[in-house]
């Protein structure tokens, strides 16, 4: 509400009536003010679990992407069995 219609409206309210309403608009404007903040504190906890969920997601790519690596070099049956023939030691 505009400054204007405000002082409009307050000729024809008696002044008890216009102190209450402007101490309920108070009022309202910090409870509002409140749970902002209370939801930007949420918002703010959030985003750090996030942050914290990406590093592990990105650590975890890279144990995975490490673990591949290293599978090629890992001795499997089939290739002890390939070595062992090279090797004269199985037919």
């Amino acid at each position: 509400m505009s400054e204007s219609q405000k002082l409009a409206l307050s000729q024809s309210v008696d002044g008890k009536i216009g102190q209450l309403i402007d101490v309920s608009i108070d009022l309202d404007r910090e409870e509002t003010k409140l749970r902002e903040t209370k939801l930007q504190e949420q918002i703010d906890i959030l985003n750090q679990k996030v942050a914290t969920l990406t590093g592990a997601i990105t650590d975890m790519e890279l144990n995975i992407q490490n673990t591949t690596q290293d599978d090629k070099y890992a001795l499997t049956k089939a290739k002890l069995i390939r070595l062992m023939k090279e090797l004269g030691y199985y037919e």
